[in-house]
Order: structure tokens, then C-alpha cells, then sequence
């Protein structure tokens, strides 16, 4: 194989391991071609330097969905700056009892119970969920005496949470009722989100794809499932969740 016939087959090649919807249809190679990353003197690209190619044509495609899901768990493991949260709390429009954060290797970063304000009740069947009494956190610390914690932990992180919408309203309405301002996090991301894209469960109703539960997600892709519905449990399946999906980039 002549250099020229190497580097066009060593361009295919790479465009075949990204697993990317843009090179498929073929608009990325159209880039490729006009930064000049294969000749473009005709004469180099001759019949036999072609028929010399791979044959991809019997390489099934992936869906759109799955391959965003996938390239951002594999974006978001190979940049590594990361933290997971997870929250237990005293209601669906409650307050938080449970706080955990891991870092993207497991690390425990923050674990706290967490008293809630005074006159907050708890929901029975967020007590049936995680079995957090209100008598159990009489002697806890409030949110106040740990949020400059808390805070350290995720500044500048990007902040994978498993249903985020809910956990980020939990984190906002204790932040606002002890006026603790903003989080600085760069970002929060919804792995529940994009595991529903993984998975491809379209909900014509919804329209989007049917979210599914931690533990049904976890059990999916061959992730332990244990200690559900405790904070700390939750955030190392959800991290477990996210590195599973990140290696599918790079399966075969």
C-alpha cells in the first residue's frame, strides 16, 4: 500500500471508531476533505488506490439518540472534571434529609444528613422510600452548617445527577430558604435524560423517551445495584451508570 492509499485508508479507519452520526452522513468527511486532510489532487485518488478501501457497507448505524447518549457519558469520562449527586428528601417539593457527592473515581467528596427547617414534615412515602426518620435528624446539621462544604466540592464542576431537574430544585429551595445564593457548579447533567436516549423507549404521549428508574437503568447495563434510594448508594450506581455508557465508545 502506497502512502497515499495508507493515509485516505487511515482516515477511513478513524471516521469508522468515531462514533459519530456528522461522519456517517458524511458531513465531517466533507470537512476533512476541504481542511485537506486527504489530497485533493485528483490524481492521487485513483481506481486502485479505491478499491484498496475497507468495505463499511455492512456496518450497522446506530441511532442518532444512542450515539449522543453515549458520546456525552465518553465526553464527560474522558475530560474527568465531574462530580455525581444524589439527594434523599423529606417530599417531592421537600427539602433535603441526604446529600452525597462522589468524585468521577468513586471518591466520597460529601455525605450528610441534614436536618430540614423547622415545621418541615415528612411525606410517608418518601419515608417508605428511604426510611429517614425526622426524629433521626434532630441532632443533625442544618443546610447552613454545610453548604460552604458542599459548595467547595462542586465549584466548577460539571454535576451529573440521575434526575436533576429534581434534585437541582431540592438543592435550590434549602439554598433560598437559608439564602445561601447561586451553586457554583459549571453545570448540572441529567444522566437519567440521557440513558432514556440510550435506551430508545419513545413515549408518543411525552414525546420524548421514557425515563426509567436508577436501578432499572443500572441493571441494563450490567452495573451493581445496591444500596438504592440512600444518596451516597445512588450516586455510585449513577457514576457506574455513566462509565458504562462511555465504554460502548469503544466497543469493537
Amino acid at each position: 500500500m502506497d502512502s497515499a492509499t495508507k493515509h485516505i485508508y487511515d482516515i477511513f479507519r478513524f471516521a469508522y471508531t468515531m462514533v459519530s452520526i456528522e461522519i456517517r452522513s458524511g458531513d465531517l468527511l466533507n470537512s476533512i476533505l476541504m481542511e485537506g486532510w486527504i489530497p485533493d489532487d485528483e490524481d492521487d485518488v485513483t481506481p486502485d488506490v479505491l478499491d484498496e478501501l475497507p468495505d463499511f457497507s455492512d456496518t450497522p448505524e446506530m441511532p442518532a439518540n444512542k450515539l449522543n447518549a453515549i458520546q456525552w457519558a465518553d465526553e464527560m469520562v474522558s475530560e474527568g472534571n465531574f462530580v455525581v449527586l444524589d439527594t434523599e428528601t423529606t417530599g417531592f417539593d421537600g427539602y433535603p434529609v441526604q446529600v452525597a457527592v462522589i468524585g468521577s473515581d468513586g471518591a466520597v467528596l460529601f455525605d450528610e444528613m441534614v436536618k430540614p427547617p423547622e415545621g418541615v414534615t415528612m411525606h410517608p412515602k418518601a419515608l417508605a422510600v428511604h426510611g429517614i426518620t425526622l426524629d433521626s435528624l434532630k441532632d443533625k446539621p442544618d443546610w447552613d452548617a454545610v453548604a460552604d462544604r458542599f459548595c467547595e466540592v462542586i465549584k466548577d464542576k460539571r454535576v451529573v445527577i440521575y434526575n436533576a431537574k429534581f434534585d437541582v430544585g431540592i438543592i435550590k429551595r434549602v439554598s433560598d430558604h437559608y439564602q445561601r445564593g447561586i451553586m457554583p457548579w459549571k453545570s448540572a447533567e441529567c444522566a437519567m435524560e440521557q440513558y432514556a436516549e440510550f435506551n430508545g423507549d419513545w413515549n408518543d404521549y411525552r414525546g420524548n423517551f421514557r425515563w426509567v428508574a436508577l436501578t432499572e437503568a443500572a441493571r441494563a447495563l450490567g452495573v451493581a445495584v445496591e444500596d438504592a434510594h440512600n444518596a451516597l448508594g445512588d450516586c455510585l450506581m449513577t457514576l457506574g451508570v455513566v462509565k458504562a455508557l462511555a465504554a460502548k465508545a469503544r466497543v469493537g
